[in-house]
């Protein structure tokens, strides 16, 4: 008889994970700045878990991927990925997620079949830090309304205290300091949280009133001698044409 050879087609057998879930291991959100955690992604119940692409993502941007072909068992299994983060107080609010992808190639299901998990919000606490954080020397006239601003950026939001000789009042709490009339001396205020505190000085001198009337009388006399250098000049003139 005739030789006929049939081609089957065979879609390899998966199951798609039953569940992914995202966590931040052996700690709960907020995290402080600078140092190590690790994230962990678990997916429940995936197999052929050797064509598992498990991808991690901060935002929209991919920023690690996790491959398990080194494993070939034939039934379900449960498998996880751990990524380490730094974070620092840009990444506050940042979001995490992890999605698992079976990449069963040609013959299996297009688009591959995926799982993602929910969403993890990474809250940061930083200290306090200054926006402008130099020495101020503010030199103003007598009676001038002014104002001193301490405010600091830090979370959790930084709680301020106000240091001077001057200070009649406790002015404890306020980032920024109105008066009509600060009286000539340092003035310091700290900014602080549970993770630490910073200090910055205020530098306040008078105008004073005196170096106005000097200043002013300098001007005069140089204008008097040169009215009086003119006129003896002018008079001198006269008698020689004469």
């Amino acid at each position: 008889g005739n030789n006929i050879t049939a081609r089957i087609k065979v879609t390899p057998s998966f199951f798609k994970p039953d569940s992914v879930f995202i966590s931040l291991v052996n700690h709960s959100s907020p995290v402080a700045e600078g140092r190590e955690y690790h994230l962990q992604c678990e997916v429940q119940n995936v197999a052929p878990v050797q064509y598992l692409v498990l991808r991690w993502y901060r935002g929209k941007t991919e920023v690690y991927n996790h491959s398990f072909s080194e494993l070939s068992p034939a039934t379900p299994v449960q498998v996880s990925s751990t990524l380490l983060i730094v974070p620092n107080r840009a990444d506050n609010g940042a979001q995490y997620r992890c999605e698992a992808e079976l990449q069963l190639g040609a013959e299996g299901p297009q688009p591959p079949a995926t799982v993602q998990s929910d969403v993890l919000s990474i809250a940061v606490q930083y200290p306090p830090d200054f926006r402008s954080p130099e020495e101020e020397i503010l030199n103003i006239g007598e009676d001038s309304e002014m104002m001193l601003d301490c405010t600091a950026e830090g979370n959790p939001p930084p709680v301020y205290i106000w240091t001077s000789s001057n200070l009649q009042e406790q002015a404890d709490n306020q980032a920024v300091l109105r008066a009509a009339s600060f009286g000539p001396g340092v003035y310091t205020c700290t900014a602080s949280n549970i993770l630490g505190k910073k200090s910055k000085q205020f530098v306040i001198k008078h105008k004073s009133k005196g170096h106005k009337c000097m200043f002013s009388f300098i001007i005069t006399s140089i204008i008097l001698e040169i009215w009086l250098k003119c006129t003896a000049e002018c008079t001198n003139k006269h008698f020689m044409v004469n």
